[in-house]
């Protein structure tokens, strides 16, 4: 804003009244920011201020809304916003602001750009949006009763037990109706990114030998990886074999998509960026304890808050789409003193329930009740960003690998957690290695059908105990 604030009638902090003067000065330490975002941050409250000197009731929010949005871009009235939130908790701290978030929380819904995948696919061929139609809709009731009748009459209980076997269950052995939202999306953008490609080219939009090739150079251009660039190929497979033209042999392109796999597998080589699961509860300790020791500002909340997120992934492994998820009152329950942590759906669709890591149980306490508050008006999810909103899967994954790069010197993706616990479990015993896969939601089918079902709360509580009867070795770079 500028100092006129464009006509906008201010309330300087000089004449607001002595009680909130003291509270701002007093509370200020939540604002752990730097010079430019506190001036900015005071400069909304005395707007505020300028319309009502007593807490804002939803009309008046609504008001001030309205004047913002007259004068400044809609970003610009979010950053304004998401100011006067803190403007209000740190000036009426007694009063409840749920109203407040539920706004707030749908204001950034409606900004947010529209991936509906009806739009994402506007510029299809006629032919591959008609199959695409036709591939996803849902099976008439005669199709699956007779499919049902077939099961019941093959009699053969080992071919059923390998339909329900973990793998199986994965969305590339799925019918594309049987398709998780996040991964039709993701054949989606695919497909829109080749055909992007043969449009900007002079290309017929079709999927040939030549096209491919035309395509793979220009991923490489791009400055993609070997692994990238597969991932983008086994796409536009998975469509044409299953979605748009299944009748036709499309094994050399599946293929091709395999081998480029197997040629980045080699090149990456997961075994060099394999780290200790001690050395990551290590860190994870480390930065809590950076927290405590600091002044108890947002920064402070935040870095708790990745601490507490690192060392849950080191125990737990959970995939990065549950994570996301995590959501105080549905995913993570508390009863008492007991946490737990429950996933209705995973990746192979079972549902996978365990309780908290009891090495960070007073840790999650600290930060529901401490650091959690500390990052603005409140979302229901775990893992809130400074404006109190949960963290998106695409900023989770930039945050922990960003901070595991700057701490111990390798970038090890949420993804990647999965292998170092895998790995330390296998370094550890034989016995170790069933928990750990039943803890990362491996329903193969040997362990399925010698083992059964068990919860993962013996799992995790094995594998923890094996893990925690180690000495943390030292990290392998000093911990800044």
């Amino acid at each position: 804003m500028t100092t006129k604030d464009r006509g906008m009638k201010r309330k300087p902090f000089a004449a607001w009244p002595a009680d909130l003067q003291a509270r701002w000065q007093g509370k200020e330490h939540l604002m752990n920011m730097s010079q430019p975002s506190r001036q900015r941050c005071l400069r909304t409250a005395e707007l505020l201020l300028g319309m009502t000197l007593v807490p804002p009731s939803a009309e008046v929010w609504q008001a001030f809304t309205a004047v913002l949005a007259s004068k400044y871009a809609p970003s610009t009235v979010k950053t304004y916003l998401i100011d006067a939130s803190y403007a209000v908790r740190i000036l009426w701290p007694e009063d409840d602001w749920a109203w407040l978030v539920a706004q707030l929380r749908n204001r950034k819904r409606q900004a947010a750009p529209d991936s509906s995948t009806d739009i994402a696919r506007a510029s299809w061929p006629a032919a591959w949006e008609a199959a695409w139609q036709a591939a996803v809709a849902p099976p008439d009731g005669a199709s699956r009763r007779r499919r049902l009748r077939r099961i019941y009459r093959s009699g053969d209980a080992e071919a059923a037990a390998a339909q329900t076997d973990g793998e199986s269950r994965g969305d590339h052995n799925r019918s594309p109706r049987r398709w998780s939202p996040p991964f039709r999306r993701r054949v989606i953008r695919g497909a829109n990114s080749y055909l992007t490609f043969l449009r900007a080219d002079g290309r017929a939009l079709e999927v040939t030998r030549a096209n491919i090739d035309g395509y793979v150079g220009e991923l490489e251009t791009r400055g993609l990886s070997d692994h990238s660039i597969a991932m983008h190929i086994e796409e536009i497979a998975l469509l044409m074999k299953t979605v748009v033209a299944p009748q036709e042999d499309w094994s050399w392109l599946q293929g091709f998509a395999e081998a480029l796999k197997a040629a980045a597998k080699t090149r990456r080589g997961k075994a060099a960026r394999i780290v200790s699961v001690s050395d990551l509860t290590a860190l994870a300790e480390t930065m809590m304890a950076e927290a405590r020791a600091g002044v108890g500002g947002v920064q402070d909340a935040i870095r708790f808050r990745d601490g507490l997120l690192i060392g849950y992934l080191a125990l737990m492994g959970n995939r990065l789409r549950n994570i996301s998820e995590m959501a105080l009152g549905t995913t993570v329950e508390t009863q008492g003193e007991t946490i737990r942590v429950t996933f209705e759906g995973t990746k192979n669709g079972s549902r996978w329930s365990a309780p908290w890591p009891a090495k960070f149980e007073q840790a999650f306490w600290d930060y529901v009740t401490v650091y959690r508050p500390l990052l603005g008006p409140q979302d229901d999810a775990l893992w809130t960003a400074r404006d109190g909103f949960g963290m998106t899967y695409g900023a989770l994954s930039r945050r922990i690998g960003d901070i595991t790069f700057a701490r111990i010197g390798r970038r090890v993706s949420p993804h990647l957690f999965r292998d170092c616990i895998a790995t330390q479990a296998q370094r550890i015993s034989p016995e170790a290695v069933r928990p750990a896969a039943k803890l990362l939601g491996h329903s193969e089918r040997v362990l399925d059908l010698h083992y059964g079902h068990a919860e993962c709360v013996e799992a995790s509580k094995a594998l923890e105990g094996v893990i925690g009867a180690m000495v943390p070795p030292r990290l392998s770079r000093r911990v800044r």
